[in-house]
C-alpha cells in the first residue's frame, strides 16, 4: 500500500482551492506582520500609520539598519566564527571595512544580533574574551603538529584540547577571484587555551596560548598582526 500526499491547493475543486490559497496567504501575512511588530518593539523598524481607522501601518527600517546592511554587503573579507560551548552555540561574523576598521556582528543562540565597529586591534582583544580566554589561566605546554588524517582520527595527543569547554571554529573568506578560504581554531577551558592553524599542505599545528596569545591569533586572522 502506498500513501499519497494531498495538497489542498491543487487536489480540491477550483472554488475550494482558491479559498485554501487565500487562507494560506492570510496566515503568511499575519506571520509577517507579527514579525515586523516584534522588530518594531525592539527598535529595528519604525511603524508609520497609513490608515488610523483600519490600523494599517507601513514598516520602515531605521537609517542605522540600512547603514549596517550596506557595511555587511560591501566588503572584501568576511570572517565567520562559530563558538560551541557546553550548552549553546553562537557566532561572530566580522566584515572588513575601510581604514583598518572591522564591523563585528555577534549573534546569540537566541537570535539576537549585536554590532560593534572598531579597529582590528580592539576587535581582536574583544574576541579573545568572547572565545573564553582569561588572563590568569595557565599557558599549556603544547606545540603539536598532526596531519589532517590524524586529527580526523582523534589522535590521543589531542586529549588536552578535547577537555576544553569551548571550541571556536574560524573561517576567513577573502572574496577575490578566486575566493580564498582559511580555517583556524581557538579552544578554551579552565586548564588554558589552545590555537590551531593549517601548516604545510596537509598539517595542523596546535599550540598552547594565554589570553595574549589568543588575542594575537585573532589579530593574525584579521590581518593586523
Amino acid at each position: 500500500m502506498t500513501q499519497e500526499t494531498i495538497d489542498p491547493a491543487t487536489d480540491l475543486d477550483p472554488a475550494d482551492a482558491e479559498s485554501v490559497v487565500e487562507a494560506r496567504l492570510a496566515l503568511y501575512g499575519a506571520a509577517v506582520d507579527a514579525a515586523l511588530r516584534g522588530l518594531t518593539a525592539r527598535g529595528v523598524y519604525r511603524a508609520v500609520p497609513l490608515d488610523p481607522e483600519s490600523g494599517t501601518f507601513a514598516y520602515q527600517a531605521l537609517p542605522d539598519i540600512h547603514a549596517l546592511l550596506t557595511m555587511r554587503r560591501y566588503t572584501e573579507c568576511v570572517v565567520v566564527a562559530e563558538r560551541q560551548g557546553s550548552e549553546a552555540r553562537d557566532w561572530a561574523v566580522l566584515y572588513e571595512q575601510r581604514a583598518g576598521l572591522w564591523l563585528a556582528e555577534y549573534v546569540t543562540h537566541t537570535g539576537l544580533h549585536h554590532f560593534v565597529l572598531a579597529t582590528a586591534e580592539l576587535v581582536a582583544e574583544e574576541l579573545a574574551g568572547w572565545s573564553g580566554a582569561v588572563g590568569d589561566a595557565p599557558v599549556p605546554a603544547l606545540d603539536l603538529y598532526l596531519t589532517r588524517e590524524q586529527v580526523a582520527a582523534q589522535d590521543p595527543a589531542l586529549e588536552p584540547v578535547g577537555r576544553c569547554t569551548a571550541a571556536v571554529t574560524i573561517t576567513r573568506l577573502d572574496l577575490g577571484e578566486p575566493m580564498r578560504e582559511t580555517w583556524t581554531g581557538v579552544f578554551t577551558g579552565p586548564d588554558g587555551s589552545y590555537v590551531s592553524f593549517g601548516e604545510g599542505d596537509d598539517g595542523v599545528r596546535y599550540r598552547g596560548a594565554g589570553r595574549a596569545g589568543v588575542a594575537e591569533h585573532w589579530r593574525t586572522v584579521l590581518g593586523a598582526a
